[in-house]
């Protein structure tokens, strides 16, 4: 009996352990195999960044086809400079808007698997959109 008692008391207490670690690590949090090298967003031939989170039902890849898609369509105004890219922070995203649009939004399983905070990955993120339209506006 007292094996018994000792046996269970040591597999909760394993198990306490695996929860408050998964509580304290991002990592514990595993991203899908598929999801853990991200979803490119390429826009003229470059990867400019990648986006790692779903979005309601629209997978990492399905953002970043998006956003590519939108590009498109705006980096001719981006490049000129008759509009620019500003940062938009929310509670659960952050959102890179070119005008009234949403360009895209930062998720925080973007930044987390990056290792680096939302608001940082999402200045990052716009400076690298502005810098690829100016580019591309120059060409």
């Amino acid at each position: 009996m007292t094996r018994t008692i000792h046996w269970k008391l040591g597999a909760l207490l394993s198990l306490a352990c695996v929860v408050t670690g998964a509580a304290r690590s991002g990592a514990a949090q595993a991203l899908p195999d598929s999801a853990a090298a991200g979803a490119p967003v390429v826009f003229r031939g470059d990867t400019l960044f990648r986006l790692y989170g779903s979005l309601g039902a629209f997978s990492a890849a399905e953002r970043a086809a998006a956003v590519a898609t939108r590009l498109e369509h705006v980096a001719a105004a981006i490049g000129s400079g008759a509009d620019s890219v500003t940062v938009v922070d929310a509670d659960t995203h952050t959102d890179l808007m070119v005008g009234d649009a949403v360009l895209m939004s930062v998720l925080d399983a973007d930044a987390r698997a990056v290792g680096r905070a939302r608001p940082e990955v999402a200045a990052a993120d716009a400076r690298t959109v502005t810098v690829a339209a100016t580019a591309a506006a120059a060409h």
